[in-house]
């Protein structure tokens, strides 16, 4: 009689979008072999593991029950993103602040410290974390590709059509939530939009 050991061939991974999780799928067959070592047509057919003959050689593709795995990125985009802007709004800030205070002895209560970070880090997660996210998913359906043509013309809309308005969103609720009036936010945005747009573009186009 022919041995029943089993023979697996190795597993097979197949990768999601992102590239950071390997996603392995199970996958269960098994051909029977007889004695004289032809297929036996009535055994092949998509197995169970509990099913699989051992009275002849089997050739089976087992691959391990691993539940999907997914980044927490691709399964909360916008949450993921809105976090991600808010922290990297409040560590900009203070390193500003350091900065201020190294170069130009600036020296500030630390209330007003925390508090002028705690309102941009909130900035960052509600408002122009998710905005972010909207516009430049639009922006990819509307200009789609990677060749530098199309990358070339997402930057211009991006920056004439959103960073003007990014600008003075977050003059008006980093200074709303400063405890300043809507008068003062205007008054800013007046003062400093044209300048900050100007570094924003000579930042971005390079």
């Amino acid at each position: 009689a022919v041995s029943s050991n089993a023979l697996r061939t190795p597993l097979r991974l197949s990768r999601p979008f992102s590239s950071r999780v390997a996603d392995v799928r199970r996958r269960s067959a098994a051909v029977a072999l007889d004695d004289d070592g032809a297929i036996d047509a009535a055994s092949t057919t998509d197995l169970k593991p509990l099913e699989i003959p051992t009275d002849g050689l089997v050739l089976a593709d087992v691959e391990p029950l691993i539940p999907e795995k997914t980044a927490f990125i691709d399964r909360h985009p916008l949450l993921a993103k809105s976090l991600s802007m808010g922290i990297t709004y409040g560590l900009a800030d203070m390193t500003a602040q350091l900065f201020a205070y190294l170069a130009h002895g600036e020296v500030v209560p630390l209330a007003m410290r925390c508090r002028r970070a705690i309102s941009l880090t909130g900035v960052g997660c509600l408002a122009v974390g998710p905005l972010l996210t909207v516009w430049f998913d639009f922006l990819e359906r509307i200009v789609p590709g990677r060749s530098k043509r199309a990358i070339l013309k997402r930057t211009v809309l991006d920056q004439a059509i959103e960073v003007p308005v990014m600008i003075s969103i977050i003059f008006s609720l980093s200074s709303l939530a400063e405890g300043h009036s809507p008068a003062y936010c205007l008054a800013k945005i007046q003062l400093k939009l044209l300048s900050t747009w100007k570094d924003c573009t000579a930042v971005w186009f390079p």
